[in-house]
């Protein structure tokens, strides 16, 4: 079954077109004909494998296909396609569809990791790791002193903190040491730290309004147990990078194809203050597709700051911002631009799914413009409610205490009860079952027919006699009664609205349905519906 539904996936070039050249695995004998033109079963396979969900049941006939079809047809002969509700709908579905298939061939495709890789971006990032700590002075001039006075002493991390405990001259603050990779070092640190040997210090360099010398505790060479650990770590940092340098590269090509042009005089007046005067009206971003202007730059800026909450106050801060805005607002648009031109809908793995989704829009369209009336009045809601009154009550709620167990134990917790015991007392001290506690509200239609007729005799603080219900020997203390009541209109009158309408929507299709069954000429190969049964599809 699997083999021919994918099969069948594979045709959908042909599939919910009508086409009746296509030579399919069904033959040429068509599943249903409407109007000359002929569907098949492959047709029918298609539509159902999107049309399908969890709560939908199989399709007893090919009538909801036939329906399905028949709504269509009559969309395209409307050219309801052409409605710009239809065409902004089409776009929206295809935007994050096409996006994800555009990375796909122009990021992820290209994107080849071999061990190699992975091996020398380990030797490269990840070794050797150092335990570094810091030797914080005053100044440069104590730092250096220090360091002559140690030149050529292999110095540990017990006899350096043993000197900061004594404060010698020149005296240092130790900062306790940290493991450090070749890709967490800071830039600045990295070429003291190269080649560098436990005990050895490293520098003068700043420290803050200070000065510092490295201190190497201890270093741990690459080896193939660390390097097992963090593959992943490498793996997916390597991705992140070609994902990265991709992605600039592209949109460095679609900046070419579109003829974008950043005017940077204007970006350089531009002020992302509030309440600041700015040239709105002047074009900032010029491409083939559109124009960005000052006001509408503004306008996107200030949503990001009013979520972030950060607008630097200074004028180099404020020119960063400006440029990674508009940056990010030209690589948005480029890639969205060129994911739909490249019209992925138009092949695999794609087609289908659009080709569905566009013919269901279609069906969505004509039925909300299906002749008839949607308007619900007061007074049909008002009727409506009155013939569904029990649909509306609370259900009648019994508050006691139920105890079920073998006869002879109850007719005991019974007695101990009548002689002056709480009978949810008397009950687990016997070890009865408590079947129902006391405080707890159930619906009366939630007891057996037994127990409500018991229940029925019963006055509020009454205690039944043992009685046998579905093989145990129950007793029933009744302790509070609610009769049931309808819920107030006002309370459910959006409820009945919205099956009035649902009821006249329905009404509303099928009348149309009906209409265009009454105009059309509709053939069914019942045995190709056999078939398509026999082979559970």
């Amino acid at each position: 079954m699997r083999t021919i539904a994918i099969a069948c996936l594979l045709c959908t070039l042909y599939c919910l077109t009508g086409d009746n050249t296509a030579v399919l695995a069904w033959g040429k004998k068509p599943l249903a004909t409407i109007d000359g033109q002929e569907y098949f079963a492959d047709d029918y396979i298609t539509w159902w494998t999107y049309w399908r969900d969890s709560e939908k049941q199989k399709p007893e006939g090919a009538q909801p296909f036939i329906d399905w079809m028949l709504m269509v047809r009559e969309a395209e002969r409307m050219d309801l396609a052409s409605l710009p509700e239809f065409k902004h709908k089409i776009k929206v579905f295809l935007a994050a569809r096409t996006l994800m298939l555009l990375k796909n061939e122009e990021i992820d495709s290209k994107i080849k990791l071999t061990d190699a890789d992975i091996k020398r971006a380990y030797d490269l990032d990840y070794a050797p790791r150092r335990l570094v700590g810091a030797l914080e002075f005053p100044t440069t001039e104590e730092a250096t002193k220090f360091t002559e006075q140690h030149s050529g002493k292999a110095l540990s991390l017990e006899q350096l903190q043993l000197m900061a405990d004594e404060k010698p001259q020149p005296s240092f603050v130790l900062q306790q040491p940290q493991w450090l990779r070749p890709i967490n070092t800071p830039a600045a640190w990295r070429p003291l730290l190269d080649q560098s040997l436990a005990g050895e210090l490293r520098g003068p360099l700043p420290f803050g309004e200070k000065t510092a010398m490295l201190y190497v505790a201890e270093t741990k060479a690459a080896d193939d147990e660390d390097f097992a650990k963090k593959k992943e770590t490498i793996k997916t940092d390597l991705r992140k990078r070609g994902e990265q340098r991709l992605t600039e590269a592209l949109v460095q090509a679609l900046k070419t194809k579109y003829h974008v042009k950043l005017n940077e005089e204007v970006l350089e007046k531009i002020n992302l203050s509030k309440d600041s005067a700015n040239e709105l009206n002047q074009v900032l971003i010029e491409s083939d597709r559109s124009t960005v202007t000052v006001g509408y730059f503004l306008e996107q800026s200030r949503r990001e700051t009013d979520i972030t909450h950060r607008l630097p106050a200074d004028r180099a801060g404020q020119t960063m911002m400006k440029r990674r805005l508009a940056n990010t607002m030209i690589a948005n648009s480029l890639i969205s631009w060129e994911a739909l031109d490249r019209h992925y809908e138009e092949r695999e793995p794609l087609l289908p799914t659009y080709q569905f989704y566009r013919q269901n829009r279609l069906v969505a369209e004509i039925e909300n413009r299906a002749p008839g009336d949607m308007q619900v009045s007061e007074a049909e809601i008002k009727t409506y409610y009155q013939t569904h009154l029990e649909e509306f009550k609370r259900p009648e709620m019994i508050t006691g205490i139920m105890v079920e167990g073998n006869e002879p134990l109850i007719r005991k917790v019974w007695a101990e009860s009548i002689s002056g015991a709480e009978l949810s007392k008397a009950a687990k001290d016997s070890g009865a079952t408590i079947a129902v506690p006391p405080g707890v509200e159930v619906p009366l239609a939630h007891f057996s027919a037994t127990a409500q007729e018991v229940l029925s005799s019963l006055k509020t603080g009454d205690m039944s006699q043992p009685f046998l219900d579905n093989g145990h020997s129950v007793v029933i203390k009744l302790n509070d009664r609610k009769a049931g009541a309808a819920a107030p209109l006002e309370r459910v009158s959006n409820l009945i609205r919205g099956r009035i309408e649902a009821e006249k929507k329905a009404k509303r299709k099928q009348d149309l349905l009906d209409a265009l069954k009454s105009r059309s000429t509709i053939i069914v190969n019942e045995d190709v519906w056999k078939k398509l049964v026999a082979e559970d599809l």
